[in-house]
């Protein structure tokens, strides 16, 4: 079952918040499995139910699984990833070579100034991402699904260069 029809929403990268844990809570309530101890086959029913419930929760609360949802929903989104722009590509070279060598030459001052500056671009990137969701949930053509699936690629790779600025970090 698609989850935003599980809690009568429309399909969107932006989404009240509130509405969703309230709608939650309240299919919780109506399907709870101990409602139906005394009768096996509702109470099956109402653990399939509380399952849904809380995986589909799970993935439309956190900002980035809801995106990475919208987009595989479209059919483009596969486990594989996507295209990124060589450009982009040849920049997070750079990046890596540079956080290897302040991360091998053990300079904890440069790894600091890296992180900065990084996370800066991340914040960027990341409000890029959100600004391209609000634009397809007006707008919701395939280029408008291109363009959010460009930015979450790129924030997905952010995150792996992070991680490796993290464990230099943590040396």
């Amino acid at each position: 079952m698609d989850y935003f029809e599980h809690f009568g929403l429309q399909p969107a990268f932006i989404l009240d918040e509130g509405e969703l844990r309230r709608k939650y809570l309240s299919i919780s309530k109506k399907y709870h499995p101990d409602f139906f101890v005394n009768d096996h086959e509702k109470h099956e029913e109402a653990l399939k139910m509380t399952s849904l419930n809380n995986k589909a929760y799970e993935t439309l609360k956190d900002g980035m699984k809801r995106v990475a949802y919208n987009l595989r929903s479209e059919g483009l989104l596969s486990e594989k990833g996507g295209e990124l722009d060589p450009m982009f590509l040849m920049e997070m070279m750079e990046w890596n070579e540079r956080i290897t060598d302040a991360g091998m030459g053990g300079d904890a001052s440069e790894l600091t100034a890296i992180r900065d500056e990084f996370n800066t671009l991340e914040q960027g990137m990341n409000a890029e991402l959100w600004d391209a969701c609000k634009a397809c949930d007006s707008d919701r053509s395939e280029a408008a699904l291109k363009r959010v699936l460009e930015f979450y690629l790129k924030s997905r790779y952010l995150l792996r260069i992070k991680e490796s600025i993290d464990k230099f970090a943590a040396l």
